[in-house]
Formats: C-alpha cells, structure tokens, sequence
C-alpha cells in the first residue's frame, strides 16, 4: 500500500481498531443497506453504489451496528435468525461471505429474498466442494436446471478466485 501513496492519506489506519469479525459486519451492513454492492458482471467484486458515493464524496453519514463481540457456539436452545456458520479456515469463511454477497446483489436485482437464489446450506455445499465448471456446480444441492443456467457462472467464477 505505501507503494501507491495510500500510507499518506489522512484515513490511512484508522480502521485497524475493528476486528476482522466487525468489518465482516461492517461490509454485511453496507450491502443491505445498498451503500456498497457485489457486482455479479464483475463476479461478485464490491463496489460503491450511488447512495455510497455520496457518502464517500458528499459527507452524507450513514449508521450502522458495531458488533461488539464475535459470536460463540450456541450452548442453548434459542433461535437466531441465521443458521450458525462455522467454516474450517479463514479462506472457507471469506468464501462463504462473498457467496452470499452476490446471492444479495442478485437478490436485490430481481426483488426477491436471497434464500431464493439459494439457500444457505446450497452455499455451504458450494464452498465445501469449490465446483469451478457448470458440470461440478450442477452436483450442488439447491441447483436445478434453471438456476444452473441463471447463476452458474457467476457462482463458479467468485469460487474460482478462491
């Protein structure tokens, strides 16, 4: 980074007293609330909506929830609102969340809930066997002809990057 000057900026390191789990909740947060989002034309790469540029260059503020503490295993019965995802290795778990993050943008485009693009055990299954053609990907639970078709390649081209 200090090869292209960013060590200059102003902003440079200030956000370096979040964990990576509050930055995890961080990006989630600019995604639903439609500041940044994934790009399925770029594969799933995040970029600055309109309403996030505004922030960024107008200095209009945004809100949002800074979680606190990581979430730890479940040792009651209670209920969240998303299934507990614990993946084996950092790399599963950045997968895992740029899935979902194109799941959400294609969600979104279409007007429709992102459990209907896939599910979230559709997505487990995707980082658990990484399918990189339309062959493998077509083997994943939750993947019929249709969406094999719809979102196969999108899917496939943000699993291949990992």
């Amino acid at each position: 980074m200090e090869n292209l000057g960013h060590d200059q900026l102003k902003t440079f390191g200030i956000g370096k007293k979040h964990t990576d789990f509050q930055w995890k909740a961080i990006v989630r947060q600019l995604l639903a609330s439609g500041h940044i989002f994934a790009d399925a034309e770029a594969h799933g790469a995040l970029k600055i909506s309109e309403a996030g540029g505004g922030v960024l260059l107008d200095g209009k503020t945004v809100q949002l929830k800074l979680e606190e503490v990581e979430r730890t295993k479940s040792t009651g019965s209670s209920r969240s609102s998303r299934p507990k995802v614990e993946l084996e290795t950092e790399a599963d778990q950045d997968l895992f969340e740029a899935l979902r993050a194109l799941r959400l943008s294609i969600a979104k485009e279409k007007s429709i809930a992102p459990y209907m693009v896939f599910n979230d055990k559709s997505l487990l299954e995707m980082v658990a066997h990484k399918p990189r053609t339309l062959g493998m990907f077509a083997d994943i639970s939750g993947v019929g002809n249709a969406k094999l078709e719809e979102y196969g390649e999108n899917f496939t081209e943000v699993i291949k990057r990992f």
